[in-house]
């Protein structure tokens, strides 16, 4: 494709840093920055935080967390899980942060999975229903839509559908039924008014077709940002305290290698789809034990991933801006 992309992921739980090392990449202190950011996976219940040089805070849910940089652009794949209601909500934030116009500079891919009202209300409740046995949902419908989309493929309200008044009409008609007879009366709005809500959202954000990325990958660097870390993949993670995305490159990789790029190398750590086998890990880390070393005595911590993982390190963060991020040398091991 001509340029460098980058992938940015999170190795633990999530917290990793994973919105300011994107926000880096993107800074046009760089000799080539990117200048779109790519979100792969998950939702609106990501939050990546990011602080400029200059104070401004803003933590970033949907749009990618290179969007304090002039000209920047997002693009949700079809694996985001798109709450149009959402990212109207944090454009104004982000906005009120000194960031206007940010749904100008925003795609959206036509099938990418609509995360509604309903879900939210039937995420809640659910997870009140659990009880004692709460999974610790942050109640933003994730699951739920993902849930729905399995049983009822057809049906799922996609972006698409935004631009689509009567199909959108029947597939949000559906879903708040469906959903009732399920948890009983969940409120939230009149399908007719939130059918004008996404409706005005497509007249706003263009809807795109998978050869949009290719195009966009071809005209400049970009950042395929992640959300949540690899420990909470469905399928990777320590089942069953998983999430209902895939938070590992998969998703990347898939979108890389239809663009005409290459894939990644990979670790795999076991069979995929197995969550039996994840399960057991889940049992064996409930049954460890941490063993702390004495801080004083300065563990080479970058140098030790490198020798776990093969690979060397190649960025380390020593605070939340931009500024705060030294790159290490190409070549240049950190135990070296």
């Amino acid at each position: 494709m001509g340029y460098r992309h980058y992938v940015v992921c999170g190795l633990g739980f999530g917290d990793e840093g994973k919105g300011s090392v994107t926000e880096f990449l993107c800074s046009p202190r760089r000799p080539d920055p990117a200048r779109a950011v790519v979100r792969f996976n998950g939702g609106a219940q990501a939050a990546h935080n990011v602080v400029t040089a200059d104070g401004r805070h803003h933590t970033f849910a949907q749009f990618g967390s290179g969007s304090f940089t002039p000209g920047v652009r997002t693009h949700l794949s079809r694996f985001m899980l798109v709450d149009p209601l959402a990212l109207a909500a944090e454009a104004a934030h982000l906005a009120a942060a000194g960031v206007p116009g940010a749904l100008g500079r925003l795609t959206v891919d036509r099938d990418a999975l609509l995360t509604t009202p309903y879900h939210r209300a039937a995420n809640r409740a659910r997870e009140l229903a659990r009880g004692r046995d709460r999974h610790g949902s942050c109640g933003m419908g994730i699951g739920e839509t993902a849930r729905y989309a399995l049983g009822h493929p057809a049906d799922a309200p996609r972006a698409a559908d935004c631009a689509a008044p009567r199909a959108l009409a029947r597939s949000l008609g559906r879903l708040r039924d469906r959903l009732a007879d399920e948890f009983g009366v969940l409120g939230g709005p009149e399908v007719a008014g939130l059918c004008d809500a996404y409706r005005a959202f497509a007249e706003r954000v263009p809807l795109v077709d998978g050869g949009y990325l290719r195009r966009l990958l071809r005209a400049g660097p970009a950042v395929f940002e992640g959300a949540q870390g690899v420990l909470l993949d469905e399928w990777r993670g320590f089942h069953p305290y998983t999430t209902w995305s895939r938070t590992t490159f998969a998703n990347a990789e898939t979108l890389l290698a239809e663009a005409g790029g290459r894939r990644l190398a990979r670790i795999v750590p076991g069979p995929e789809r197995d969550l039996r086998w994840q399960e057991g890990l889940a049992r064996m880390l409930l049954r460890a034990r941490p063993v702390y070393d004495d801080p004083g005595a300065g563990p080479d911590w970058p140098g030790i991933f490198e020798e776990v993982l093969g690979a060397p390190i190649a960025l380390r963060s020593y605070g939340p801006a931009a500024a705060d991020k030294r790159e290490v040398p190409a070549g240049y091991l950190a135990r070296a």
